[in-house]
Order: C-alpha cells, then sequence, then structure tokens
C-alpha cells in the first residue's frame, strides 16, 4: 500500500489535499517492528513522532531495578511520540512492540511546515493531546491516591464503560495489565481471587464477569 494511501487513512491526516498528502508521504518513512523490537528508549532525541498502522506498541516507564510501568497500549490508528517532539527535546519513556508493527514515522520540520498550511491538523493533534493528558492525569492519580486493590477495581469498571457491559475480555496478559496498574502479578492474581471470593466478580477463561458493580465502586473509591 502505498504512503499516501496510508495517511488518507490515518484520522489525523483525513481532509488534506492531494498535494499536502503527497508532500508529507515524501518526509515519511514506514518502519515495520518485530514482537520485542525496541522503536525508541527514554532519552532518544525526539526528531518526529509515530503514528501506529497496524499492530500494539507499549509505551512504558522502567527502574534501575527493572520494574516497569506502563503508561499507555498504543492501538493502530493511534498517534504517539507527539509531546516530545513539539518541545524538541527526548522522548521521555520507552516504546516496545507488543506484536508484529508497522508504523509511519513523521519528522517534526515537515509536520510544522504542514501545521503552518493546515489548522484542521492542528485541531486534531490538540484533541489527541487532550486525551493523552487524561490518561496520564488518570495514570498518576491511581498510582499517588489509589492503593492496589483500588486501583484493579478502577480498571475493571473503566474497562466496563469501555466496553458497555459487565464482562471483560481479556485482551492483555496478566503481566501488562499489572505493570499497567503499577503492581505485579502476584498481587494483581491474589486481589482478582478475593474479589471473586466476595462474589464482587467472576474470573472466566477469557474474560471477567463483574456481579456487583456497586461494591466494585466502592472499592474504586476506597471504601472497604
Amino acid at each position: 500500500m502505498r504512503t499516501t494511501t496510508l495517511l488518507e487513512n490515518c484520522h489525523l491526516f483525513a481532509g488534506l489535499e492531494k498535494k499536502e498528502l503527497a508532500n508529507l508521504a515524501h518526509a515519511t518513512s514506514v518502519r515495520r517492528l518485530s514482537r520485542g523490537q525496541m522503536l525508541f528508549m527514554e532519552g532518544d532525541e525526539a526528531t518526529g513522532f509515530f503514528v501506529l498502522l497496524d499492530g500494539k506498541v507499549r509505551i512504558f516507564k522502567s527502574s534501575a531495578e527493572g520494574r516497569e510501568v506502563i503508561i499507555r497500549l498504543a492501538q493502530s490508528g493511534e498517534i504517539f511520540g507527539e509531546v516530545a517532539m513539539f518541545d524538541g527535546r527526548q522522548y521521555p519513556a520507552n516504546c516496545i512492540a507488543q506484536a508484529d508493527s508497522v508504523v509511519l514515522f513523521c519528522p517534526r520540520d515537515a509536520f510544522l511546515r504542514l501545521l503552518a498550511k493546515s489548522p484542521a491538523v492542528g485541531l486534531k493533534m490538540i484533541q489527541a493531546l487532550c486525551s493523552h493528558l487524561r490518561i496520564m492525569s488518570q495514570l498518576i492519580d491511581n498510582l499517588a491516591l489509589k492503593d492496589v486493590s483500588a486501583r484493579i477495581a478502577a480498571s475493571l469498571i473503566e474497562r466496563c464503560r469501555a466496553g458497555g457491559g459487565n464482562i471483560i475480555k481479556l485482551d492483555m496478559t496478566k503481566s501488562e495489565w499489572a505493570k499497567k496498574l503499577g503492581t505485579v502479578g502476584e498481587t494483581l492474581s491474589r486481589n482478582l481471587r478475593k474479589l471473586s471470593t466476595a462474589g464482587v466478580i467472576r474470573v472466566e477463561r477469557s474474560a471477567i464477569r463483574v456481579l456487583n458493580p456497586a461494591a466494585l465502586e466502592m472499592l474504586a473509591r476506597g471504601e472497604k
């Protein structure tokens, strides 16, 4: 598939004129990543941002002891790395491919030229930045103000709302889920067993069914 077609199918660039797409396509490049391959590391110079065309990537921070906190799991069609690109500094986190993935790299200079000509693209980028800001705000709130059980309850509630029901499909490993919550897999499993024993949830083969949403809401608020 041509780069111009890939750009047309991306929400950020939808609506651009053919000439603008052609100019942008000339400046961008497509990168293919194997599962487990690093795209960038914390401290690398941020020369541009990325659009995930296919697959899944994990954006995370890690400590010197090897502890990891997942900031975000980017899905197909999402942009990432744009904040560091705007301030011209380094990437503040690491990025690794969760699965075989295809990303589009957009250099900073080319994108800034596009912004000067197409304000609509700027508005879409602002929307994306605001969305990521909300995610970061929630992450800080969870890690700083809630204990592990409350974080797990809040995560279950969030995923129920996103799915529109009381059944949560397990689309990530427990290890990945634990890292996203700032804990470890053993602690996650222990808390899930407690919730199951209390009749709040039922862990099924490839899903979790919420049986008592009110109790889960109370736990997410820190009410035992």
